[in-house]
């Protein structure tokens, strides 16, 4: 257990307020991995019953360490401002910021990778019995290697999530394991009323920048409210699905994964005795070639358009049918109407 020390106080009204200061800790797991925590400390408020709990937690540092890999992350704070609302769900705010998070790999420890100015918000609110949710990611910058990039900026939104639907799903999930086709029942039942309310989850912004450009996108996938119950027909629910997405990655970017990719083909068949040693500018040679045929494969499908000076990717989902930049796609099963 975390050795902290909480002193709190309640007052007659049954409202408190806890205060909460731990040491430096070091946590040993049994597979040899080690969780190291500098100090913290915080407040917490809460209102009677703790219906509503506001406050933050500051850790200047702490680290986690196994097999090798090693994460250090530094500055973090934690502010919450929540009530309890349907199906249990905290309504209200939170906020992560960490200052700096050091990943140094076990294989790679000379090539560490550090993140610095890393965010994420939560907004959960309530209207009607419907739950929206909306979550933003960021950071400043990545540097990796010779390399830097950021900021980038991760925007998502859960919409229209019915929450009587919500409860029910929690319900199911904690019924004993003998329930068997009765909680499948439930949990059908569940999500055809979760569908009934047109549930949607949004890509609002997608962006990042890199030294070749920025890569952008954005997208959307919801449920049409008009067709058949999940109970009825669970595959002909998933024809009830649509969206779209688009997607613009710089030119470089796309030739330097695609490079990375081949030379790590070439190692592996170097390394099973498949492919002679090569000299640095054979190597540079072969990828540059192989990059080019991938890029003119790509091309040739469709799946990735060039546009300007990059690449586009455009996706539509709607009656079974995916396509992605006009051209249509096969999935892995087959929907009504597809």
């Amino acid at each position: 257990a975390l050795p902290a020390r909480i002193r709190t106080v309640i007052a007659l009204d049954g409202n408190g307020e806890s205060e909460i200061t731990a040491t430096e800790t070091v946590f040993r797991t049994p597979g040899g991995g080690e969780f190291r925590l500098k100090a913290l400390d915080g407040t917490l408020r809460f209102s009677p019953g703790s219906a509503r709990v506001a406050g933050s937690i500051r850790i200047p540092e702490f680290s986690w360490s196994a097999a090798g890999n090693e994460w250090v992350a530094g500055n973090l704070e934690l502010t919450i401002d929540v009530t309890r609302g349907a199906a249990r769900l905290g309504l209200g705010n939170t906020d992560l910021t960490i200052g700096n998070l050091r990943i140094a790999r076990g294989t790679e420890p000379e090539k560490p990778a550090l993140l610095t100015g890393l965010a994420l918000k939560t907004n959960t609110r309530e209207t009607g019995g419907r739950i929206d949710t909306g979550l933003v990611v960021s950071v400043k910058r990545l540097e990796y290697g010779t390399t830097t990039s950021g900021p980038g900026r991760l925007s998502m939104r859960l919409a229209n999530l019915n929450a009587a639907a919500l409860r029910q799903l929690e319900a199911a999930g904690r019924a004993p394991p003998g329930d068997g086709l009765a909680s499948l029942g439930k949990i059908f039942n569940a999500l055809t009323l979760l569908a009934a309310d047109a549930p949607r989850v949004e890509i609002q912004e997608l962006s990042y920048q890199t030294g070749g450009g920025e890569i952008r996108g954005a997208g959307a996938l919801s449920i049409r409210p008009d067709g058949p119950t999940i109970g009825a027909n669970p595959l002909s629910f998933l024809s009830l699905l649509t969206g779209e997405a688009n997607l613009r990655l710089p030119a470089s970017v796309v030739r330097g994964a695609l490079a990375r990719e081949v030379g790590a083909e070439l190692d592996g068949l170097a390394a099973g005795g498949a492919l002679a040693p090569l000299s640095a500018r054979q190597r540079e040679r072969v990828i540059a070639a192989a990059v080019t045929e991938r890029l003119a494969a790509w091309a040739k499908s469709r799946y990735l358009r060039e546009a300007g000076d990059g690449y586009v990717l455009e996706a539509r989902l709607a009656d079974g049918v995916l396509t992605v930049n006009g051209e249509t796609v096969k999935l892995p099963f087959s929907l009504p109407g597809g």
